[in-house]
Order: C-alpha cells, then sequence, then structure tokens
C-alpha cells in the first residue's frame, strides 16, 4: 500500500474540503441535532450529488468508476467537517446493494441521490457478529419479518432500510436473506443519545415484505459477503474519524498561535507544542492504519484484523485528540457556544460504533488464534 496521495487524489481531497467548509459548517450540524429539523442538508445533499459521492464506489453503475479507497477519502474530509450521518448511511445501502444485488433497481436511485437510506447488517456494537437478529416466514408471495433493531442509524427519515433475517427452507435448513424495508412499513423510535445524533429502535414485528424487495432469495447470502460490508462500513468510518480528529489539531493549533498568555502566543510554550507533536503521532498512526484496512478491503479481502486494529487506533486516537484539546483550550472546549464539543461528541459515538476497544481486542485475539489453528492444521497434514 502507497502511504501517498497520488496529484488526482490530493486534487480531489482539497475539493471535497472546499465543498464541505461551504456546505457543512458547523451551524449546519447543530441544525441538525434538532429532531424537528430537515434530515436532508438538502445544499450540501445536491453538491453531494452533483460530484457523484453517491456513486463513487459503485462502478458498474457509475461512468467514472471510483475505488472504495477514493470513497474513503470522502469519508475522511467529510469527518472534518462533521459530515451528517445520512450521508453515509446512504451511500452504505448503496455498497451493501452493490455487492449483494448489483442489478437491484435501488441502485441507480441511490447513484443519483434520490433516496434517503440506511441499513443494519450486523451488530451496532461488534461489526464482526453479522448474525441477524430477525427471523423471518414465507407466506405466500410475502415474507412475514418478526424481531427488533437496535441503534440502527437514520431510521426514522430513511425512505428504505437493508437488514438481513434467518430463514428455514422447507426442509429445515437455514439461510440468511436481505430484506428491503420500505418507508411505509418502518416503525422507528429515536433514542436520546449524548451526541443528540439520530439512533432508533426499529419494531418490524409482524411487517410483510413482498418477494420483490428481497435479495438472494432461493440461495441466502454468503457469509463472506456480510462480513465484507460490515468490515468496510466501519474501516470507513475510522477515516471518518482520523479526518475528526485532524481537524481537532488545527482548531487547536489556530486557537493555541491566536491566545496570548504572559505576552506571548501559547503555541510558543514547549509543554504545548508537545501535546499537539503528541497529537499528531496518534492521528498520523490512526490515519495510516484506516488506509490500511481499506485499501485491501478494496482488493476484496475481508480484511479482519486490519479492520480492527484500524477501529482500535482511530478509537483512541480521537479520544485522545479531543482530550487534549479540551485541555488545551482551558476548558473552555466544553461549552456549547463553543464549536469543539460537536467533534468530541462525534469522537465518543464513533468509538462507541461498531465496537469500542474491548471489542476490537477481543476480535484481534479471535482473528490471531483462528490463523494459529490454521497455521497447526496445515504442519499437521501429510
Amino acid at each position: 500500500m502507497k502511504a501517498t496521495l497520488s496529484y488526482e487524489q490530493k486534487e480531489f481531497v482539497r475539493s471535497l474540503r472546499r465543498l464541505f467548509a461551504d456546505e457543512c459548517p458547523p451551524s449546519l450540524v447543530r441544525e441538525l441535532q434538532n429532531p424537528a429539523a430537515n434530515p436532508k442538508p438538502a445544499s450540501l445533499w445536491r453538491q453531494l450529488t452533483k460530484v457523484g459521492v453517491f456513486e463513487l464506489a459503485l462502478s458498474e453503475v457509475s461512468e467514472d468508476g471510483g475505488t472504495l479507497f477514493d470513497l474513503g477519502l470522502v469519508y475522511e474530509e467529510g469527518g472534518r467537517a462533521l459530515c451528517p450521518t445520512i450521508v453515509y448511511t446512504t451511500i452504505e445501502l448503496g455498497l451493501a446493494l452493490f455487492r449483494f444485488a448489483p442489478a437491484s433497481k435501488w441502485l441507480p436511485r441511490v447513484a443519483a441521490g434520490e433516496v434517503l437510506a440506511t441499513s443494519a447488517l450486523a451488530d451496532a456494537g461488534d461489526s464482526s457478529n453479522t448474525t441477524p437478529s430477525l427471523r423471518a416466514e414465507r407466506h405466500g408471495s410475502k415474507w412475514l419479518l418478526c424481531g427488533f433493531l437496535d441503534f440502527v442509524p437514520n431510521a426514522d427519515a430513511a425512505d428504505v432500510l437493508l437488514t438481513t433475517a434467518r430463514v428455514q427452507d422447507r426442509s429445515g435448513v437455514p439461510s440468511v436473506l436481505a430484506f428491503l424495508i420500505p418507508r411505509e412499513a418502518i416503525k422507528a423510535q429515536r433514542r436520546l443519545t449524548f451526541a443528540r445524533d439520530t439512533q432508533c429502535r426499529v419494531d418490524l414485528n409482524g411487517v410483510q415484505i413482498d418477494r420483490t424487495h428481497v435479495l438472494a432469495e432461493g440461495v441466502g447470502l454468503k457469509q463472506e459477503d456480510l462480513h465484507w460490508v460490515a468490515n468496510a462500513t466501519t474501516a470507513l468510518h475510522c477515516m471518518d474519524m482520523a479526518g475528526g480528529a485532524q481537524a481537532v489539531i488545527d482548531r487547536t493549533v489556530t486557537f493555541l498561535k491566536d491566545r496570548h498568555q504572559f505576552g506571548r502566543p501559547i503555541a510558543s510554550f514547549q509543554a504545548a507544542q508537545h501535546h499537539i507533536a503528541n497529537m499528531h503521532i496518534a492521528v498520523e498512526g490512526a490515519r495510516l492504519a484506516a488506509y490500511s484496512a481499506v485499501s485491501l478491503l478494496g482488493k476484496n479481502r475481508t480484511a479482519e484484523r486490519e479492520t480492527a486494529i484500524a477501529k482500535l487506533k482511530a478509537n483512541e486516537a480521537y479520544k485522545f485528540v479531543t482530550l487534549t484539546a479540551h485541555q488545551l483550550h482551558g476548558g473552555m472546549g466544553f461549552m456549547r457556544e463553543f464549536d469543539l464539543h460537536l467533534w468530541s461528541e462525534r469522537a465518543k459515538a464513533m468509538e462507541l460504533r461498531h465496537g469500542a476497544w474491548d471489542t476490537q481486542i477481543r476480535r484481534i485475539a479471535s482473528e490471531l488464534t483462528e490463523r494459529r489453528r490454521e497455521e497447526w492444521v496445515s504442519h499437521q497434514a501429510p
């Protein structure tokens, strides 16, 4: 993996940074925290659609044919500006559909930015767990769903929700199918969270879905496809976290240059410089780990260990950077009138999503144990 961006990628990043700076200021982030606000940021959405963000990684739908890493750069720049999560959940539904059902009629609509979407394909607190929490039974031309989904982002605003359910055929053989739940069938209750983001509990008990909204009926979804989508989503969010942490550093450096103490800028004190250096080292490590995971996933690898490491590093870096930034701001960053707390809230919310420190350590341990077992088996073979 190359650790540096190409000329074209650097230009792409510059254009994205300008776009987010113009269309996604902190005032928009505050506005969207109001449950009564329109969940679709119209101007930002229009500009992202115009530059092809929603079709970037859908190479067979898009004429331009971007890569997963290019999409990761969108997440990194989006993280700097605290991009509304409904942009991400819509992109991720397109990514999942492209993997499961490339001929889906929903894909062109997602690529064109015509729908708001979300998905629930893995445990919200552990993306390595893709076991469905729903069950489904076939009744004639329809499927009857049973169960709840929890911590589904933007389910109360989405036009369509993609999720999975366990099913059994007539001989009792289990499999997993994916269901596209239309807006009228989504009963979502918005949860109150510390970050004031849109996490919902979705009640799907008794919901009937037409066969035309079922993916992989008859063959079932492959576990490796589900796992790839879950890891790709996690790794992309790691790039968002790296971008957010970098934005905190940039804001803090500007503050330290402008703020004076004892007749000198605070930035001239060596203690402050040491803090900034440590923040920078943490974010660079997280960024490289995220780049590595996204690059491998873009080559169709599952990248289990790399994704867990990237999430672990992103969790640590974003938390460390925000806490240190508050210290360097003399504590004033915790005030609601000051924008820094917006990044702190996003950092904590993103740390918990897909799994915090203990979850990622367990994933790495499981992957290493499995690798040792495979090596032992290969050595025992005649």
